[in-house]
C-alpha cells in the first residue's frame, strides 16, 4: 500500500473538481478532507493497494497529480 498527500496547488483550486481523474487510475481510492484550498495545505490524501511496490506508488503519485492539477 501506498499514500501520497494531496497538497494544495498554486492556484489554489478545488482538487475535489478534478476527482474524476485521480479515481480513473486502476486502484486509487481518494480521501478528501473538506478543508478550504489553498495553496501549500494538505487536502486529503490517494492510497493504492497492490503487490508490487513501484507500480502501486506510480499510481499513487498520478492520482494525486491529477488532483493536484499537474499534467502526467
Amino acid at each position: 500500500m501506498v499514500t501520497v498527500n494531496v497538497i494544495g496547488p498554486a492556484s489554489g483550486s478545488d482538487p475535489a473538481t478534478r476527482i474524476a481523474g485521480a479515481l480513473a487510475v486502476p486502484g486509487a481510492q481518494v480521501h478528501l478532507y473538506g478543508k478550504d484550498s489553498r495553496p501549500g495545505r494538505k487536502l486529503g490524501h490517494v492510497t493504492v493497494c497492490g503487490q508490487e511496490l513501484e507500480p502501486v506508488r506510480a499510481a499513487a503519485h498520478l492520482a494525486a497529480a491529477a488532483l493536484e492539477g499537474v499534467p502526467a
